[in-house]
């Protein structure tokens, strides 16, 4: 169940993202470089420190995507 979970919330945020950065490309929005860096640092050295710890499970999932959606997008 928690892994379901963790997939479910990694593909809301990949759809979200995706229609953000579709919005991007086609000039109807224009994100602010350094905030997006910003949103997607935090997250990604919490991913990076759970992974160094070796104590890494599909509940690292959703944080990984947290940082790396806003990093697609910057």
């Amino acid at each position: 169940m928690l892994i379901a979970l963790a997939l479910v919330a990694a593909a809301v945020q990949v759809l979200g993202g995706g229609i953000y950065i579709r919005d991007t490309l086609k000039g109807r929005s224009q994100p602010n470089r350094i905030t997006w860096f910003l949103w997607g640092a935090a997250p990604m050295i919490a991913t990076a420190i759970v992974v160094g710890e070796g104590r890494a499970s599909w509940a690292t999932l959703p944080v990984f995507m947290a940082g790396f959606v806003p990093f697609l997008t910057f």
